[in-house]
C-alpha cells in the first residue's frame, strides 16, 4: 500500500539551501513522507546567488514523476521554479484536476541575483498553473515581474495581488513586505479579503538567509494534509519559520543546521490543533446521541510518528453527555486514554494511513447508516479473543486492531461487545478533522 505524501517539484539548489533539498527538509522535520522532482539544476550560493540554471530535459522530469507517483500518494504540492515552459506544460497537465493542495511559490530568480527561467516563460508559467493553484507565494520582486509594474511599497504589493487575482482567481500570499515601525511580514489576499500578517523584524546583523520561502512554502503544504484549511495553515507555517529563525544563532540556518523539529514540538501543535477541532463537535446538533455510555475518547498521532502510548495524544477526561448537551471535560494531552492509544498505534502498525480513532455508541442504525454513506465498514467479535488476552487491561483494543484483515483500509471497525464490554463503533481516518467530518456526516444521516 502507497503511503500518502507531499510532494515538491523544484530546482535543486547543490548547496541545500533553497529548492527541493529545502523542501525535503521541512517536510522531514513536520514528519511528512515526501518526495521531490527536480526541474533544473541551479548551482547558488547564499553570498553570489545563482550562477546559472540547467533545465531538466523535459522526458526525464517526466520520468521522476513517473517514479514518485509509483512509490507514494500526493497529499499535497509545494511548487517552486520549473525551469522551463516545458516543464510547465508537464506539470499543468499532471495538477489538472488535483483535490488537494497546490501551493506555488513562482521562483523566478534567486534573491541574490540570477535568474531560473527565461523573461519570456514567466507568462506562461503564471498562465498555466496559477490557476490551478490553492495558494500563491510571491515576493515582491516575483510581483514585479509578475505585474511588469515597480512593486516594493504594502500599497503597491495590494494592487499587485488585485491585479493578479482579477486574472488568476486564486488565493495569493505576497511575502517579506516591510512596513515602518520595524515591521515585516505578509500580505494575504484570500477569500476576496486583504490581511496584513505583521511581526517585529528580528535582527538579523547582516546575516543572509536564503531558502525562507522555500521553506514557508513547503511547511504551508504540510499544514494543510494535517486537516487545516490554507488560512490556518499559513498561520502555523509563518509561527513555524518564525521560531526557527529566532532560534538560529548563525547564519544560513537552513544551510548550516537543517531544521530540527522535536516529536515534543510536534505534539504541543498536535494538542492545539486538536482542541481547536474538538470545538467543532460542540456545533454538531444530535452529537450527544452518539455518546456511549462510557464516553467517548479520541487518539491522534502527532506527524513525526510516535512508538509509545506516551507519545500518543488523547483526552485527561472523556466526553459525556451532559444535561444541556455535549460536555468536553478533558484537555488534549500524552496518554490520555491508554486503551485509545494502543488501537491506535496497532492499527497504524497494519494501516499507516490510520493516525486518529474516536469511539461512538454502537446500534445497528448506525452501522446502516455509515454503509449507506459509502464508508468502509468491518466488524469485529470481541468474543473470539483469547482469555488471557482478556486477562490483561489495556490488550483487547491491541486485539482488535490486530484482528482487522488485510486489505482496504476501513473507516469504521465495530463490535457487538462482550460480557461487561459495551457494543462499540470506533471512526478510523489520517488526521482528527477527517474523523470528526464522518461524525458529522452520521449524526445528519441519522436525522
Amino acid at each position: 500500500m502507497k503511503p500518502d505524501g507531499v510532494v515538491s517539484i523544484s530546482a535543486y539548489d547543490p548547496s541545500g539551501g533553497a529548492g527541493v533539498g529545502a523542501d525535503l527538509k521541512v517536510f522531514a522535520c513536520l514528519g511528512v513522507v515526501s518526495s521531490g522532482a527536480i526541474t533544473s539544476i541551479a548551482p547558488q550560493t547564499s553570498q553570489k546567488g545563482v550562477m546559472r540554471a540547467y533545465p531538466i530535459p523535459e522526458d526525464l522530469f517526466s520520468q521522476q514523476l513517473e517514479a514518485i507517483h509509483a512509490e507514494i500518494t500526493p497529499r499535497a504540492y509545494k511548487i517552486g521554479a520549473v525551469g522551463s515552459g516545458a516543464n510547465a506544460r508537464r506539470i499543468a497537465q499532471l495538477l489538472k484536476g488535483f483535490p488537494h493542495a497546490i501551493v506555488v511559490d513562482p521562483v523566478f530568480s534567486a534573491t541574490k541575483g540570477g535568474s531560473l527561467i527565461g523573461d519570456a516563460e514567466i507568462k506562461e508559467v503564471a498562465d498555466l498553473i496559477f490557476p490551478l493553484a490553492t495558494l500563491v507565494t510571491p515576493n515582491s520582486r516575483e510581483l514585479s515581474l509578475l505585474t511588469e509594474r515597480n512593486v516594493s511599497t504594502p500599497g503597491e504589493v495590494v494592487s499587485a495581488l488585485n491585479l493578479l487575482y482579477s486574472k488568476y482567481k486564486t488565493s495569493f500570499l505576497a511575502t517579506g513586505i516591510t512596513w515602518l515601525n520595524n515591521e515585516v511580514g505578509d500580505i494575504l489576499l484570500y477569500q476576496g479579503q486583504v490581511r496584513e500578517l505583521k511581526r517585529k523584524a528580528i535582527s538579523e546583523n547582516n546575516k543572509t538567509w536564503h531558502g525562507l520561502g522555500c521553506a514557508l512554502s513547503s511547511a504551508i503544504a504540510v499544514y494543510t494534509t494535517f486537516g487545516l484549511d490554507i488560512f490556518k495553515s499559513i498561520l502555523k507555517a509563518r509561527y513555524f519559520v518564525y521560531n526557527l529563525l529566532q532560534s538560529s544563532k548563525e547564519e544560513d540556518w537552513l544551510l548550516h543546521h537543517g531544521l530540527r523539529q522535536s516529536r515534543a514540538e510536534n505534539a504541543i501543535e498536535a494538542m492545539t490543533i486538536t482542541s481547536n477541532a474538538l470545538k467543532k463537535l460542540l456545533q454538531i446538533k444530535g452529537f450527544e446521541e452518539l455518546i456511549p455510555e462510557v464516553g467517548t475518547n479520541v487518539a491522534l498521532i502527532p506527524w513525526g510518528g510516535a512508538d509509545t502510548v506516551s507519545e500518543v495524544i488523547g483526552l485527561s477526561s472523556r466526553i459525556v453527555k451532559g444535561p444541556q448537551g455535549v460536555l468536553i471535560t478533558g484537555q488534549p494531552c500524552l496518554v490520555g486514554s491508554s486503551h485509545m492509544s494502543r488501537l491506535v498505534l496497532e492499527l497504524n502498525k497494519r494501516f499507516p494511513k490510520v493516525r486518529a480513532v474516536i469511539n461512538i455508541r454502537y446500534s445497528p442504525e448506525i452501522v446502516e447508516s455509515a454503509r449507506g454513506l459509502g464508508l468502509r465498514v468491518k466488524e469485529l467479535d470481541r468474543r473470539k479473543e483469547p482469555l488471557k488476552q482478556k486477562e490483561v487491561d489495556g490488550e483487547t483494543l491491541q486485539w482488535l486492531a490486530q484482528n482487522v484483515k488485510d486489505g482496504e483500509v476501513p473507516d469504521i471497525i465495530y463490535d457487538c461487545g462482550d460480557i461487561g464490554k459495551e457494543p462499540m463503533v470506533r471512526i478510523l481516518g489520517e488526521n482528527i478533522f477527517i474523523i470528526l467530518e464522518i461524525v458529522e456526516n452520521l449524526v445528519n444521516a441519522l436525522k
